[in-house]
């Protein structure tokens, strides 16, 4: 993951992310793939937004899974 911005915001959701990832694969039996991590740190960014509490970080994720290699702009 690459990172533009304030870095706090950015440690917190990576943080989060992780966590959250982690329950998810515990919970499906197998790992998320690049999008759907990437869609889980949007969602995250988004709800920060929706509290009035926005994150001012830019975040480029990049990553291999089973579908091959990928690099999406959260």
């Amino acid at each position: 993951m690459a990172i533009a911005g304030q870095l706090s915001d950015a440690e917190y959701i990576i943080k989060v992310a992780k966590a959250e990832r982690r329950l998810m694969e515990l919970r499906r039996g197998f790992p998320l793939t690049v999008k759907e991590s990437t869609r889980l740190i949007a969602n995250l960014a988004y709800s920060g937004l929706r509290n009035y509490q926005p994150y001012y970080v830019e975040l480029l994720v990049a990553g291999v899974d089973q579908h091959g290699a990928h690099c999406i702009c959260s």
